[in-house]
C-alpha cells in the first residue's frame, strides 16, 4: 500500500507510469520493515557533547545487542542537548534504531518482487509514532501508547507526549490480555490518564476487547482510517533520520544522485578557486597576500574534509583528504595522539582488571568508558593512570550492572606536565 495525496492505494491500482517509477527506483518513496524485524534500543549516555558521544555510541550499542554489531544497520537519534542541565541527574537516553542486514535484504527482495524499490526503509513503530504525535499532540508528561493491530501480530509503542521510549511486538489470537501485560511492563503499572490509540486492520476488534480490562481513567481511541494509518505515516517528510537502507544496501539511483551532486560541487569549487586565483593574479599590488590567503583557505578546506591537519601539499594533500573522508574516520580519533601513552593506558587497565569499551586522549583531556569488577578496581585504574602522567576522575558515579560489574565514564584532567 502506498500513500498519494490524501488517500492510500494498493500497488496494483496505480497508473502504469507510477508503477514503473516505483519498480525502477526513480520514485521517492518510503517503505516499512515487517513488524518485529527491527529493534529500538535506548542507550544511557554520559554528559558529553554530541561530537564526543558519536565516538562511543557504537561501543555502547554493541554491549546491548544479542548479535554482532557488524551484522546490523543502525541509526542514532540524539537528544537536542547532551550537556549537563540544571537539576538533571542524567541526560535523556539516545535511541538506536537497529535491523539485521539479513532482515533488511529479505525485506528489499519482498518489496522488489511486489514492484517497489524504495528510497527509504524505516522501522514501522517509530514512523507510526511520529504520525500519531502529528495527528494527536499531547502534553509532554502524558503517558500514551500506540497499538498497530494486525491479524496474529500487534506492535506496541509507548512513551510520554511526543517522546518515544519503547517498542515491542507480540503474537497471539487473544491480543487484549497480551497488550495489557505489555502496557503494565512498559509503564511499571497502568498510569492514570493513560491515552491509548489504535490503528491497523484489527484495531476495532482489539479496542472492544481491551476496554473492559482498563481502568475508567484510561482513554481508548481508534485513529481515523486505521487500515491505512501506517501507509499515511510513511508519507511524512521527517523519516530520513529513520532510514536504515544505507551503505551497500542504499538504492543505486540515490547513490548516482549523490555522486552527481558531489561532482557538481567539485566543479563549482574548482571554478571558484580559479576565479579567485585570477582575481588575485590581476591585483598585482597584493599578489603575495592573496596567494597566502588562498593557501590558508585551501589548507583549511582540506583539513575540514579530512578531519585533521594535512601535512602533504598539492595533489597528495587532496588525495589524503579525500581518502580520509571516504573512510569515515572520526575527527576526534584523528586529532588525538595516543601512541606515546597507549602502552601505559593498556597496562593500567590490565593491572586493575578493567575492560575498556573506548577511550581517547588529546589536548582537551582524557575520556574513557568501560566495565570493572568493583568500584575499587576503578580507583586502582585511576591511580595507575596518574602514575603514568594521566590525571583523570570519574565524570559520574559508576553504574552497577545486573551481572555485578560497574560501568564507568571518565572525562576530566589531561596529560601531566
Amino acid at each position: 500500500m502506498v500513500w498519494q495525496g490524501k488517500a492510500a492505494q494498493s500497488l496494483p491500482t496505480l497508473l502504469p507510469d507510477r508503477q514503473q517509477a516505483l519498480k525502477n527506483g526513480t520514485a521517492d518513496v518510503t517503505a516499512a520493515f515487517r513488524i518485529g524485524t527491527t529493534l529500538l534500543v535506548p542507550l544511557d549516555v554520559p554528559f558529553f557533547p554530541s561530537s564526543k558521544l558519536n565516538a562511543i555510541l557504537p561501543n555502547l550499542l554493541a554491549l546491548k545487542l544479542p548479535f554482532p554489531l557488524q551484522e546490523c544497520r543502525y541509526r542514532f537519534l540524539l537528544p537536542e542537548k547532551t550537556g549537563r542541565q540544571s537539576g538533571q541527574n542524567k541526560p535523556p537516553p539516545v535511541l538506536a534504531h537497529v535491523v539485521r542486514i539479513g532482515d533488511l535484504k529479505t525485506r528489499l527482495d519482498e518489496l522488489r518482487e511486489a514492484g517497489c524499490d524504495p528510497a527509504r526503509l524505516v522501522p514501522p513503530g517509530p514512523a507510526a509514532w511520529l504520525q500519531l504525535v502529528s495527528e494527536k499532540p499531547l502534553p509532554d508528561e502524558t503517558p500514551r501508547a500506540l497499538l498497530l493491530a494486525y491479524a496474529g501480530k500487534t506492535l506496541l509503542a509507548t512513551g510520554y507526549g511526543s517522546r518515544l521510549t519503547a517498542v515491542t511486538t507480540f503474537s497471539g489470537d487473544s491480543a487484549a490480555p497480551l497488550a495489557l501485560r505489555h502496557l503494565r511492563m512498559a509503564f511499571a503499572g497502568l498510569p492514570d490518564a493513560l491515552s491509548i490509540a489504535l490503528a491497523g486492520p484489527s484495531a476495532a476488534a482489539l479496542a472492544d476487547s481491551l476496554r473492559p480490562l482498563l481502568p475508567a481513567t484510561a482513554s481508548v481511541e481508534i485513529l481515523s482510517s486505521p487500515e491505512s494509518f501506517l501507509a499515511r505515516s510513511l508519507a511524512s517528510p521527517a523519516l530520513d533520520s529513520l532510514n536504515l537502507r544505507s551503505g551497500s544496501d542504499a538504492r543505486p539511483s540515490t547513490d548516482r544522485k549523490a555522486r552527481r551532486i558531489a561532482l557538481c560541487a567539485s566543479i563549482l569549487f574548482s571554478l571558484c578557486s580559479i576565479a579567485a586565483f585570477l582575481s588575485a593574479f590581476l591585483a598585482t599590488s597584493s599578489l603575495d597576500d592573496a596567494l597566502a590567503e588562498a593557501r590558508r583557505e585551501r589548507t583549511a578546506a582540506l583539513t575540514e574534509l579530512a578531519g585533521a591537519p594535512v601535512s602533504a601539499r598539492g595533489k597528495a594533500a587532496a588525495k589524503m583528504a579525500r581518502d580520509a573522508a571516504a573512510a569515515s574516520i572520526d575527527p576526534m580519533l584523528l586529532q588525538s595522539d595516543p601512541t606515546p601513552v597507549l602502552p601505559a593506558i593498556l597496562q593500567a587497565a590490565r593491572t586493575a582488571n578493567v575492560r575498556l569499551a573506548s577511550f581517547r586522549l588529546d589536548d582537551e583531556g582524557f575520556a574513557a568508558s568501560g566495565k570493572a569488577p568493583s568500584q575499587e578496581a576503578i580507583q586502582t585504574f585511576l591511580r595507575s593512570l596518574a602514575a603514568s602522567g594521566i590525571s583523570a576522575n570519574p565524570d559520574e558515579e559508576p553504574h552497577a550492572e545486573p551481572d555485578g560489574s560497574y560501568a564507568f565514564f571518565i572525562h576530566t584532567g589531561g596529560r601531566s606536565e
